[in-house]
């Protein structure tokens, strides 16, 4: 009896673990068109950047390291 009860209580514990998985990849998927309005969301929408001195910030328009630029 409790080698049924031990079989039983495994098997709902995997059935329970494998819908939990299957159900946290479903929440993952991010789609295309998503990721395109996230990076359509971060360009800058002013054209006229102004980079300023030396350091380790790549410049927008000419990827150059740059201390900052505005």
């Amino acid at each position: 009896m409790k080698k049924k009860h031990h079989a039983y209580l495994i098997i709902v514990t995997m059935t329970t673990l494998l819908i939990f998985s299957k159900s946290k990849v479903k929440n993952q998927y991010i789609s295309e068109i998503l990721l395109s309005n996230i990076e359509c969301l971060a360009t800058s929408e002013n054209p006229n950047i102004n980079c300023f001195g030396l350091g380790s910030v790549d410049c927008p328009k000419s990827e150059v390291k740059v201390l900052l630029y505005f």
